[in-house]
């Protein structure tokens, strides 16, 4: 019952320390890429309080529904769901976000010991392909963090390939970011780069992560160049069935106390901007 309520969400506790290295404030705009299932971004929205705004973007539509859920039953209205490739988001927000995190699709490596993923995440063909696409989500959401801003990158992986070597060349390659320390994590720091952490399954009873944090010291009208987004993207529509209200519809008595802005109804929901 507790669970259903939103009282409490499961989940490993190597999630935990992407969560740590976000450390978002009430107030802060906030940008999960690649949200679904959710736990992280929950997590997020308790981090936020209430205050600020998450937005939740998963590339995946059949996992929308997953992570709507997981959300809604925060209780937290400070947050929306998008259905975008990270190139879109970047296009479409630019560098609108204090927090960034790009939970990356990758191997799934420390999901074998739990019968979830094969051996064959840990063959170099699959490694390799993960990089890539790994490298491609990252600069695209670079694109979203504003400067002063952290971008948070963690995979469940043990590769080199798919951890600090990724985040080690973004950092070489764009001036103004750089891998950022975070005190009270120095036990979990990994010994191969600054501000990268891990967690393993032999010494901290959970399946194993990898996070590291990313900070954008550019200044506030230095260009930053990530280069090509290296993606054909579809053109963007507007989604049918949205319509602007001018008033409160009858009947919603919980919505009296209303405080301003604009109103739509997309399907059977109403949204509050």
């Amino acid at each position: 019952m507790h669970y259903a309520a939103g009282d409490y969400y499961i989940q490993d506790a190597g999630s935990m320390l992407a969560l740590a290295l976000m450390d978002a404030q009430p107030g802060d705009w906030v940008c999960d890429t690649c949200a679904a299932p959710g736990g992280k971004s929950t997590g997020l929205l308790e981090q936020l309080a209430g205050r600020g705004v998450l937005v939740a973007n998963e590339v995946i539509r059949s996992r929308l529904s997953l992570l709507a859920l997981a959300l809604e039953r925060t209780g937290y209205g400070n947050q929306m769901v998008t259905n975008l490739e990270v190139e879109q988001l970047s296009q479409l927000c630019g560098p609108a976000f204090d927090r960034v995190l790009v939970d990356a699709p990758c191997t799934g490596q420390t999901m074998v010991g739990r019968g979830k993923q094969r051996l064959a995440a840990f063959s170099a063909t699959q490694i390799a392909h993960s990089s890539a696409r790994q490298q491609r989500i990252l600069r695209a959401a670079a694109r979203l963090v504003k400067p002063g801003g952290r971008l948070v990158y963690s995979t469940c992986a043990y590769s080199f390939a798919e951890n600090e070597a990724i985040v080690s060349e973004f950092a070489r390659e764009h001036a103004g970011w750089r891998l950022a320390a975070q005190a009270g994590l120095e036990e979990w720091a990994s010994p191969l780069a600054e501000g990268c952490y891990r967690v393993w399954p032999h010494r901290h009873a959970c399946s194993g992560a990898f996070a590291a944090a990313l900070v954008n010291e550019a200044a506030d009208d230095a260009p930053q160049d990530f280069g090509q987004i290296g993606l054909e993207l579809p053109k963007l529509r507007t989604r049918s069935g949205w319509c602007q209200l001018e008033s409160l519809p009858s009947g919603l008595e919980d919505l009296l106390a209303f405080e301003g802005g604009q109103l739509w109804q997309g399907g059977n929901r109403l949204h509050r901007f």
